[in-house]
């Protein structure tokens, strides 16, 4: 039997002329991190959101978005990180959102996680709340990593609506329909990420897609979440930022409307819920 024939690099299609905003990657590595940010212009890229889950990654984090234009980031304990939610946690943080306002745009990826058993559903529920408390008394918004746990969500969220005064974002949504308009009405932006991009050959539309459907577009976002989740035909390789462009094309495909407009607007949408200036 012959191997499947990997496919061509990627390289940014003539007919996308709109620079694109990726909502939500991780720039963990020095020298990785300024090879992806020195490409971003031929790559297509305007923006990039990076993601800081620990007191050294967010600063680095700060270190690079002061180096770089257009390098944003925020910092916030992921739900498997909710041992670290301690006195120095807040302090940190607290000191960051007035040292690096600007560009610490947000707190982030915070939520529930039920795909593991530990920790634990109530010690992720302690956490996230808090999380959502000190979110609002720095007036950050919040993105926000929910998978396999919407039910608790949505509760939790329409239990607290009083510490959403600065809205957020849905990272790597990955529910249905229903989902999607529970946290719209919320008002949250909601993100798609390459993983809309997969489909069995049986469906029509997948659940993501449907989902798609059903957000306005002033409420959409996108991302790569990478090093993960690249989208189809890189499906299951390393995932980099320029990706966001195959997550604008397929969402472009799905709702019958030209990339470039796609583009612009999740990038309009964006900079207004982050609050981003862009240098």
């Amino acid at each position: 039997m012959s191997k499947k024939k990997s496919p061509e690099p990627f390289v940014k299609p003539a007919e996308i002329t709109e620079l694109v905003a990726d909502s939500h990657a991780h720039l963990f590595d020095d020298t990785e991190a300024k090879e992806i940010i020195s490409c971003m212009q031929n790559d297509g890229i305007e923006i990039i959101v990076n993601m800081a889950g620990s007191i050294d990654s967010a600063r680095f984090a700060s270190k690079i978005s002061k180096e770089s234009k257009n390098i944003y980031y925020m910092f916030g304990l992921h739900p498997y990180d909710t041992d670290c939610y301690n006195e120095e946690y807040i302090r940190f943080i607290t000191n960051l959102s007035k040292e690096d306002r600007g560009r610490l745009v947000g707190l982030g990826e915070i939520g529930l996680d039920y795909h593991v058993e530990s920790p634990t559903k109530e010690e992720q529920i302690f956490c996230f709340v808090e999380q959502l408390k000190l979110a609002d008394k720095l007036s950050l918004p919040v993105s926000l990593h929910i998978r396999d746990a919407h039910e608790d969500a949505i509760k939790i969220l329409n239990d607290n609506k009083n510490l959403l005064n600065n809205s957020g974002i849905i990272h790597c949504f990955s529910g249905g329909e229903e989902e999607a308009k529970e946290y719209l009405n919320l008002g949250f932006m909601i993100s798609m990420s390459g993983a809309i991009t997969f489909k069995r050959k049986d469906e029509q539309l997948s659940s993501l897609e449907k989902a798609l459907l059903v957000i306005p577009k002033d409420k959409l976002l996108i991302e790569t979440d990478s090093p993960f989740l690249c989208p189809v035909p890189y499906r299951g390789k390393k995932n980099e930022p320029k990706y966001v462009l195959l997550t604008a094309m397929h969402i472009a495909s799905v709702l019958e409307r030209d990339v470039n407009e796609i583009i612009k607007e999740t990038k309009e949408n964006l900079l207004r819920v982050l609050k981003i200036k862009k240098d």
